[in-house]
């Protein structure tokens, strides 16, 4: 419905686009032998294995179905494209890892799976997913019945079914992975003199007195390099600037904005309806079938509401009308269908008597209604006079499985959460009071526990429309755009026209082959695909792209292919690395010349015109005072010898000399044994987070996912 709706809302622009789409599609079959065909394409390559698409969907709609438990649709649609990055990854890394367990013999086996399933120390997942909750620990018999039914849909759904399976799949995955680093880091050693080292580092304190020439201190004027040096530069840090496959891209965004014309039309169109509303027998019908969004039957407070709605309404009486008013770009009008002084907060507990048929009924269920009702009834009977049994009687009787471990107790949730005969009674009774109530779930007996402040709040029933741009206003942006690209044959062509016609053109260079937005611009993959199209050439320009209420237009300034970024494209950001060094060398030399008529360090900083500086110095620090990072002069100042003048030291901030004189040292120690182990801990962790990506930057892998999705 909601596409038909947009159809209807643009009918002249899809008449537009309609008859250009027919006379492309008549063009195209001349100009183009065939259409690509995706169908034998996988969706990735790695080191000559396959990952083929409907194996990549499987992974993908499993976690995304697990992720649907706690995400409503309209968010889970914007992480979907998260979703498929973080399963590409798992992927790979999967693919990957499989090579190296192959070559090694690395394998978990049914027994080992087994006992990580129900053993006595079974895996972290395992204990998250079947604990009790008051202990904390799994609990055997609830996990046992769950696996005895895993393939009996009566019991377990297909989509919990799933879950667990790739539960399943990831105990086995981080187990072997477990195994595979165990095999690395059991080559790792600690020798003693290392761990020696690193203790007189640590606790070896001098005193630094030292003089700086700063970089920044030299004026850009008086330093100039050679194209032939800038070259050398970019020869020697090539690495650098190694980068994957990317687009410089080049857009024109055009919002697409109601005027005044499609203002007057809605509000006309708000007014009428305005009218029929007042005389309306059936309000909510009204609502559903007139406003974007439906009617609900619920109470709300004023921090539910828009701050215009909420002064018109929240002192009005009940069946008080609120005319037409426009807010945060929408028409609006509504009738207050009740007020009243509520509680905001409820806190209550029950004990659930499912039947056969009842909604959410487990299938070990097998009363009758009329026996549920009969069983509540009675329940009601005993902790009306006991209230002390209710925890009791809710743990051993409920079929609630997330409330009957904690004594029946749902804790506090707000007016309105919970369905409408519960949450009717919870507000309409006093706290303390024991009643059962019906609902699709069954049966409750229901005890109120608490209740929070009571506050003013409404039922409301609201018509709202959008003021959006007609199908008028639509069409004519787009043939102004279509008229001004029109002879856009590249990327030149396009640059001018857009400053010519006032046209903000954006840029969005370095867009990755997966980039879901271009630039600033939201869900809009579609475009960042056709850039990447084998068929898009450098300095093409688009057709015109509808986003929202956009209209886009994009061109390639550049494919950038994977590589090394060319010489001329990092010239700019090379020349100040340069001139850096060639500061650098300049400031040592100034050092070195005035060290021959210095025979002090203060003599020295008169020399220079500059002062001396007092620090201490120890070997686990990387920062100088003053100065910023500086680990590499650091480190010469503790292998550099004492009480002499030292010098010059290039840094990253500036060049040093200085003197040195040990302050304190560490104490004796012989039993280096936890620090040995220590090191080894934090060189076995480094390794293994390393050994996949070293892996991985080895291996020959094609990423084709740019073509599907």
């Amino acid at each position: 419905m909601a596409a038909i709706g947009k159809i209807r809302k643009h009918s002249i622009l899809c008449m537009v686009i309609i008859g250009v789409a027919l006379l492309a599609f008549i063009i195209g079959d001349f100009s183009k032998k065939s259409n690509r065909d995706l169908s034998n394409t996988p969706v990735g390559i790695v080191n000559g294995e396959k990952i083929l698409a409907k194996d990549f969907d499987s992974e993908v709609d499993k976690v995304a179905t697990m992720r649907s438990a706690n995400t409503d649709q309209s968010e889970l649609s914007k992480m979907m494209f998260s979703i498929r990055q973080s399963v590409w990854n798992d992927m790979v890394k999967q693919t990957l890892l499989n090579d190296e367990y192959d070559k090694l013999g690395v394998i978990i086996s049914t027994e080992e799976l087994n006992d990580l399933v129900r053993g006595p120390e079974p895996h972290q997942y395992i204990v998250q997913n079947f604990s009790d909750p008051e202990t904390g620990k799994v609990n055997y018999e609830q996990l046992n019945y769950f696996l005895q039914n895993l393939n009996n849909p009566q019991v377990i759904s297909a989509d919990i079914k799933n879950n667990y399976l790739l539960i399943e799949q990831m105990i086995k995955q981080e187990s072997a992975e477990g195994k595979y680093n165990n095999l690395i880091t059991k080559g790792i050693y600690t020798p003693k003199a290392m761990a020696l080292r690193e203790h007189n580092d640590k606790y070896t304190n001098y005193g630094v007195q030292l003089v700086a020439q700063r970089y920044k201190d030299i004026p850009d004027s008086i330093v100039s390099a050679s194209d032939a040096e800038y070259q050398k530069y970019y020869n020697s840090h090539k690495e650098s600037y190694k980068v994957a496959e990317t687009r410089d891209l080049a857009y024109i965004e055009y919002d697409i904005k109601p005027t005044q014309e499609d203002r007057d039309a809605i509000t006309k169109i708000i007014n009428n309806l305005y009218a029929d509303f007042l005389v309306s027998t059936n309000i909510p019908a009204f609502v559903s079938s007139e406003s974007e969004v439906a009617y609900s039957d619920r109470w709300m407070k004023e921090a539910d509401l828009t701050p215009s709605m909420a002064s018109r309404v929240m002192s009005a009486e009940p069946n008080t009308f609120v005319s037409p008013f426009t807010e945060s770009g929408k028409l609006s009008f509504a009738k207050v269908m009740d007020a009243a002084t509520r509680h905001d907060s409820l806190n209550a507990s029950h004990i659930l008597i499912s039947y056969v048929g009842a909604q959410s009924a487990a299938a070990d269920v097998t009363r009758t209604k009329e026996q549920a009702k009969a069983t509540a009834d009675s329940i009601a009977n005993v902790v009306k006079k006991t209230p002390a049994k209710f925890g009791e009687l809710a743990t051993s009787m409920s079929n609630d499985a997330g409330s009957a471990p904690k004594n029946g107790e749902l804790g506090w949730f707000t007016d309105g959460t919970m369905v409408v005969p519960f949450n009717d009674f919870v507000v309409e009774n006093k706290v303390g009071t024991i009643g059962v109530v019906e609902t699709i779930f069954g049966y409750h007996v229901i005890k109120v526990d608490d209740k929070a402040a009571e506050m003013p709040k409404v039922k409301l029933a609201v018509v709202t429309r959008s003021i959006l741009p007609s199908s008028k206003t639509y069409s004519d942006a787009y043939l102004q755009m279509s008229s001004a690209v029109a002879n856009c044959k590249n990327y030149d062509v396009f640059s001018t026209m857009a400053a010519e016609k006032g046209y903000n053109l954006k840029n969005a260079d370095g867009t990755d082959k997966m980039a879901q937005n271009l630039g600033s611009i939201e869900n809009s993959r579609e475009v960042v695909k056709w850039a990447f199209n084998e068929d898009t050439k450098e300095g093409q320009v688009s057709k015109i792209y509808e986003l929202e209420d956009k209209l886009i237009v994009v061109a390639v300034k550049s494919i950038n292919k994977e590589g090394y970024r060319p010489f001329d494209k990092v010239l700019a950001t090379i020349k100040p690395l340069v001139l850096r060094d060639k500061k650098a060398d300049m400031a040592a030399k100034k050092i070195e010349e005035a060290m021959n008529n210095a025979s002090s360090i203060s003599q020295l900083a008169s020399v220079l015109r500059t002062t001396v500086d007092s620090l201490d110095v120890t070997g686990n620090i990387s920062n100088l005072t003053k100065y910023g990072a500086e680990p590499e002069v650091i480190g010469f100042m503790f292998a550099a010898p004492e009480n002499q003048i030292v010098g010059a030291v290039k840094g990253e901030q500036a060049a040093y000399a200085f003197v040195k004189k040990l302050k304190s040292s560490p104490e004796e120690k012989t039993d280096f044994t936890a620090d040995q182990r220590r090191l080894e801990m934090q060189t076995a962790n480094r390794v293994t987070r390393r050994a996949v990506a070293t892996i991985q930057e080895n291996a020959k892998i094609t990423d084709n996912r740019f073509l599907f999705y």
